[in-house]
């Protein structure tokens, strides 16, 4: 283990200063994220990266695989070099390992005012009551979060947001005229519409073949531009191209099928066991290697600019709802060539080409015809590409039914740009109308997101649509009109992170945690 230089943190009680070690758990894609983005747990890597640095200096920092046989080794193997380990298990509570041979600290993400108190089939853990009482201590990244624990009878549960790195809060200010200059895979959507499907055409409109045509342009005038494609789509789907075998249509289907509705509910280990599974098939079914994985996009030049509205999204994360970002914005801005909305998309690329054409269908069924831009990146940005997009953005978009932080967000606020947000779970810790343009919500029923039986037993924020339409014509107003206004809310908006989560608060809470915690050996009741 590489020698860390160490603070020690004195306890509450008068007792000898303790030299803290950390074993972290937590998501499996914490060794590789940029070709993991939007698999099951990828945003708990962002978490542990931004709580990592503040470890450290607290003391040895060690990533843990397994941890269900190798925790007990490495605590006595800590243990022998005079540390005090602590296992700390940033996770969704049902995916956490317990031993009462180390303490543990739990760091869960939630946005539902109620956690999940009973089994899910045979799934003891999914009762987080029963997990919650095993565990030594809650780090809760925001106020819903500790009220939803504490309300389950957690102990010993602290408020420690996610930290904000230094760099973040150093962007410098929106200026209309700076330009980003980004050659990547992305995709860009604008003064277009829908065209008719024709014969033959000089719109660039693929024609349907065959019969299909003939029948397809005969009913064009009885059932209509729009179902016509959607029959030609759906047509398209379950029907081989010439020279393409049935068994490879019908791999794909089952591959999109999979990808879209059951893969984000699985673990690590059984995504990786139908992977295996999938490929035995393919190899069966005599499938050539080329048609298992989609070939990613094409690189594209990209000149950002002006008027930028930017959101961060998971297409799979249901919470998201980007249905709505897209209609409130097209119908603001539907006459405005000047102005461009950026979508990027938290994916990799094995999935970009499924998760961008469940956009372009979502995007295309609303039928706007409009002169703004909408500019999809599909592509992996790295930190330095990422300040460069946030420093081309006025404005960072969330609509989201609940956050249980939304880093993205932060992190456009702690670089002065302010956002059309709600003020709900998450973000009512630090969206206001001084650094936001609040979008309204109210509660409405729904099920826990990870429940087989989809039981209606909590809820979730319903933002208002007419605000979010709203707010992106006041602030476009703003940035036009009153651009001493947009400069106020962009310094309130910094001085919120770093109120809220720069590194000396959430160092400061940290501290505070640990120094009171008990000594090991931990309770005897703890098979209780």
């Amino acid at each position: 283990m590489p020698q860390i230089s160490t603070i020690s943190i004195e306890a509450q009680t008068r007792t000898s200063p303790r030299r803290f070690a950390f074993l972290v758990s937590t998501t499996g894609w914490a060794s590789g994220i940029a070709s993991s983005l939007g698999s099951a747990g990828y945003s708990y890597f962002f978490a542990y990266e931004a709580l990592r640095p503040l470890l450290e200096e607290i003391g040895p920092v060690r990533l843990v695989e397994r941890p269900e046989s190798r925790l007990p080794f490495l605590a006595d193997e800590l243990r022998s070099q005079g540390f005090e380990p602590i296992h700390l298990a940033i996770n969704p509570l049902q995916d956490i390992h317990l031993t009462p041979l180390v303490p543990t600290l739990v760091y869960p993400f939630w946005e539902f005012p109620r956690i999940p108190d009973r089994d899910f089939g045979d799934d003891t853990r999914q009762n987080w009551r029963r997990v919650l009482a095993k565990a030594d201590a809650v780090l809760a990244p925001c106020g819903l979060t500790a009220a939803a624990l504490e309300a389950a009878s957690a102990r010993n549960v602290t408020v420690v947001p996610v930290a904000i790195e230094p760099e973040k809060f150093e962007l410098p200010d929106w200026d209309p005229n700076w330009r980003w200059e980004f050659r990547g895979r992305l995709t860009v959507w604008g003064d277009n519409r829908i065209e008719p499907i024709r014969r033959a055409s000089n719109s660039g409109v693929d024609a349907p073949e065959g019969r299909f045509s003939s029948i397809a342009l005969r009913l064009e005038p009885w059932i209509g531009t729009r179902r016509l494609q959607h029959l030609y789509r759906l047509k398209q789907a379950i029907v081989p191209r010439p020279g393409e075998s049935f068994a490879a249509k019908q791999f794909g289907l089952l591959r999109s099928a999979y990808n879209g509705h059951v893969k984000r509910w699985l673990s690590d280990d059984a995504r990786q066991m139908i992977t295996r599974a999938k490929r035995r098939v393919a190899r069966m079914m005599r499938i050539p290697e080329r048609l298992q994985v989609d070939p990613v996009l094409p690189e594209t030049d990209l000149i950002l600019s002006g008027l930028v509205y930017t959101t961060i999204f998971n297409v799979g994360d249901p919470r998201k709802n980007p249905g709505e970002i897209l209609s409130a914005f097209l119908l603001a801005f539907s006459d405005r060539p000047d102005v461009t909305l950026v979508i990027k998309l938290v994916t990799n690329p094995m999935r970009e080409r499924h998760e961008l054409a469940l956009l372009r269908s979502l995007y295309e069924s609303l039928g706007i015809e409009h002169r703004c831009r909408i500019v999809v990146i599909t592509d992996y940005l790295d930190d330095h590409e990422m300040a460069g997009l946030l420093r081309a953005t006025t404005y960072y978009v969330n609509h989201s039914f609940g956050e249980g932080a939304c880093l993205p967000l932060m992190h456009a606020l702690a670089g002065g740009r302010p956002g059309l947000a709600p003020d709900h779970t998450a973000m009512a810790d630090y969206v206001d109308d001084s650094v936001a343009f609040v979008t309204r919500s109210t509660p409405e029923p729904t099920h826990w997101p990870h429940d087989p039986d989809r039981r209606v037993e909590t809820f979730r924020a319903r933002p208002f649509w007419a605000d979010l339409h709203g707010n992106f014509l006041q602030s476009a107003e703003v940035v036009l009109s009153d651009r001493a206004r947009y400069d106020r809310m962009a310094s309130a908006a910094r001085s919120r992170m770093v109120d809220r989560a720069g590194r000396t608060f959430v160092r400061e809470r940290l501290a505070s945690l640990l120094s009171g915690l008990p000594r090991f050996p931990r309770r005897l009741d703890w098979v209780g």
